[in-house]
């Protein structure tokens, strides 16, 4: 007789806040909501700084389990994990008339 084992798989969810955001599991690539089969065992998980429509960036700052941007997590049953972004916009300015003073930074990213 042959004692076969296997390793079990469960459900991990992976949200964002705001949503629809890219995220990385291991070497697979999800847009947020994202359900993933992940074996048990340790995974990394990776959420970074992306890009927005124009003039807008989504910029990495927490996960809901308090790791950082890429860390690992310990799979034993089902969970979720929800990686918090800050919405940077980019803001120009600039003097009117025309060559009637200075600003100083002309361009640069806000929350």
């Amino acid at each position: 007789m042959v004692n076969e084992t296997t390793t079990p798989s469960y459900n991990v969810t992976f949200n964002s806040a705001p949503s629809n955001r890219s995220l990385t599991v291991d070497v697979t690539p999800c847009t947020t909501p994202c359900i993933l089969p992940l074996l048990q065992g340790t995974h990394t998980i990776t959420a970074a700084t992306q890009s927005g429509k124009s003039g807008t960036q989504y910029a990495f700052a927490s996960w809901s389990d308090e790791g950082l941007a890429a860390h690992c997590i310990t799979v034993n049953s089902a969970a979720t994990y929800t990686a918090y972004f800050t919405t940077q916009y980019t803001l120009t300015t600039a003097v009117s008339p025309a060559g009637s003073g200075t600003v100083s930074p002309q361009r640069r990213l806000v929350q």
